[in-house]
């Protein structure tokens, strides 16, 4: 069995996340170009992935299905941060959290520092 990669959330991606997207995007889309596309995304995100399409530097790449069905506007798995401050303590809280539609389910919750 071949399993599908993991689609990407352009509304979600970080500067630093360049990299991931060019290497999707293919050789004709450098690290900077990659980071100014994340660069000028839209204040809120995309409305939809078809906006995201239409973008002049995504749009003129005249990319293929299967590269364009690997982007999302929305996440199946979020990761929340809690951080507790209390009598000069400081008490973090991970929870990962997996979306099916309106529903929600916590995956895994760690008390304390990320590794």
């Amino acid at each position: 069995d071949r399993q599908e990669p993991s689609p990407i959330n352009v509304n979600m991606l970080e500067l630093g996340d360049a990299a991931v997207l060019a290497a999707v995007l293919g050789d004709d889309v450098s690290l900077r170009g990659a980071a100014d596309i994340i660069a000028g995304r839209p204040p809120g995100g995309y409305s939809d992935i078809t906006a995201f399409l239409a973008e002049p530097s995504i749009k003129k790449l005249e990319l293929k299905n299967e590269v364009t069905n690997r982007f999302e506007i929305t996440s199946r798995y979020l990761k929340a941060r809690a951080e507790i401050i209390y009598d000069r303590k400081v008490l973090t809280m991970t929870s990962e959290i997996a979306m099916n539609g309106d529903r929600a389910r916590v995956v895994s919750r760690r008390i304390g520092a990320e590794m």
